[in-house]
């Protein structure tokens, strides 16, 4: 699923990025368009799992805050929805929809 993203990316032109911070939380993907921060996305599979839609959603928080930013994408298998946490919009997008 990584890749199938990393190359939607790619092919919109943006420059991209992984993230990590000195607590070594990650976010698979930032991407720059114009000097602009366009995207913050994390990739999981599945996030029935607390623990797992926890450890995606920290590390997602944690870097819309480092970045000054209201909004993160987490690309899933299925799941479509929106919530807002800590002020912040987070969309889950199923996989099939990202790459339309």
């Amino acid at each position: 699923m990584e890749n199938m993203v990393f190359l939607k990316f790619l092919h919109g032109g943006a420059d991209i990025f992984y993230w990590k911070d000195a607590r070594a939380y990650e976010v698979d993907f930032v991407t720059i368009e114009k000097g602009k921060i366009k995207d913050v996305c994390q990739v999981s599979f599945d996030l029935s799992e607390a623990k797992t839609k926890h450890r995606e959603l920290r590390a997602l928080l944690r870097a819309l805050a480092f970045f000054n930013l209201k909004e993160g994408m987490i690309v899933t298998e299925d799941m479509e929805a929106e919530e807002t946490i800590d002020g912040c919009l987070i969309r889950y997008v199923p996989l099939w929809k990202f790459l339309l």
